[in-house]
């Protein structure tokens, strides 16, 4: 199986995958990221033949650190992909899994803190990456 992950920061290339998105949010888009002045806007993609699932963040340093931490924008972002997320094969969710904590653990993450949408199911992508937490009225996906 082929798959290739990248890491978009421009703007066309960013609006091109959440315009292809089967569901997203004014959140999602790099316009709403790019307001963001606590950090650096970042797409994480991961993409296996016609298939893809990105992943907006922010990338936050950790002052007196060499560790940043990763966050969203305000709102209910999470990941985004161009097919239902209960549609995607379970061996690709692995994979996507796998590749998007070696992305974590390589850009020397120490922490996610993110609020999801829970009426796009993104929770079955981010299981057992961190976990899932009701924090107030929403689940917040953390990872460390």
């Amino acid at each position: 199986m082929s798959y290739q992950c990248l890491i978009v920061r421009t703007k066309a290339e960013w609006d091109a995958y959440v315009k292809r998105s089967y569901n997203y949010e004014v959140y999602h888009t790099w316009y709403y990221h790019s307001l963001n002045m606590e950090g650096e806007p970042v797409l994480f993609i991961y993409e296996e033949e016609s298939l893809f699932i990105a992943f907006p963040l922010i990338k936050r340093n950790i002052e007196e650190s060499s560790q940043y931490d990763m966050t969203s924008v305000y709102g209910y972002a999470g990941p985004i992909s161009n097919i239902d997320f209960l549609d995607i094969p379970p061996s690709t969710i692995e994979c996507f899994k796998q590749e998007f904590s070696d992305f974590l653990k390589s850009r020397a993450m120490c922490l996610c803190l993110y609020p999801t949408l829970s009426l796009l199911n993104q929770q079955c992508l981010l299981e057992n990456i961190g976990g899932y937490f009701l924090i107030g009225i929403r689940f917040t996906w953390i990872c460390h």
